[in-house]
């Protein structure tokens, strides 16, 4: 009976099969960049302008003046122009007078402009950036099968054979009947 006991238990038990798969993985990343530039930048602007008028005017003007003057003014005159008019005076006496009047006008104007200028321009560029990346994994998989279902099959076997065992007596006493029968 122990034996049976010991052949049961050995069955559920059994040497089961153990199958364990590991697996490590270590990542590690690390990138610095550092970037202090200053950029400068300066200009230097000189302009001279110079502008000079020159204005010469030369004018000439001729003014004619005629005039008319009544020596009697009792009497009537006629004064006939240029363009055809005809006027009546009586006792006048006449007088031209032609003016001649020159303009010469010179005008000098100059203007000198001096800009001086000094740009500077600068530009500072602070640029840090750290990157650090750690990645551990570590998988531990175990496929152990310890218990089968077709162990059962056995145990159901291993019932009618005890019983078989236990009378084997009274059974072979049957399968001898059997036979001489």
């Amino acid at each position: 009976m122990k034996n049976l006991l010991f052949l049961i238990a050995l069955i559920f038990i059994g040497c089961g099969a153990r199958k364990v798969e590991k697996s490590v993985v270590k990542d590690s990343f690390t990138t610095e960049q550092s970037d202090n530039s200053i950029l400068a930048k300066t200009e230097d602007l000189n302009v001279k302008k110079s502008e000079s008028t020159k204005v010469d005017d030369k004018n000439e003007i001729i003014t004619k003046e005629t005039i008319y003057e009544p020596i009697d003014p009792t009497k009537t005159a006629t004064v006939i122009n240029g363009d055809g008019t005809r006027t009546d005076l009586n006792n006048s006496k006449k007088t031209t007078r032609e003016t001649n009047q020159k303009n010469n006008t010179k005008t000098d104007q100059s203007k000198n402009t001096v800009q001086d200028a000094k740009i500077v321009t600068s530009d500072k560029k602070d640029i840090k950036q750290k990157t650090n990346t750690k990645k551990v994994a570590e998988v531990v998989q175990i496929d152990q099968k310890q218990f089968n279902i077709w162990n059962s099959i056995w145990i159901l076997l291993l019932i009618p054979i005890y019983f078989i065992w236990k009378n084997r007596s009274v059974i072979l006493e049957k399968i001898k009947s059997f036979l001489w029968v």
